[in-house]
């Protein structure tokens, strides 16, 4: 009886495990294109962000700073606004 809850258990865990690892796997993260300009001080991604637009974000890698350019939520083609980032600390320098 012992040998058959333990087997039960076992059995059980193993499930859990092979799901966890299915849906891990079949977690897609969102693509991200980007490019180097200017010798290298800029780094420029688009990406998706929460709101479902694409953001654009430039990375002055030499003064370590991060400029996010999000369009207008209305599709007017319109910046909808720009923040900037400090990223030094991101970065450990």
């Amino acid at each position: 009886m012992r040998f058959k809850r333990l087997a039960i258990m076992g059995l059980v865990c193993l499930n859990l495990v092979l799901l966890a690892g299915l849906v891990i796997l079949s977690y897609d993260l969102p693509e991200a294109l980007a490019q180097q300009r200017g010798g290298g001080k800029y780094a420029v991604v688009t990406a998706q962000y929460t709101g479902g637009s694409d953001a654009l974000y430039v990375l002055h890698t030499q003064k370590k700073v991060l400029l996010a350019i999000i369009p207008a939520q209305n599709q007017s083609g319109r910046i909808g606004s720009i923040t900037t980032r400090d990223v030094s600390g991101d970065l450990g320098q």
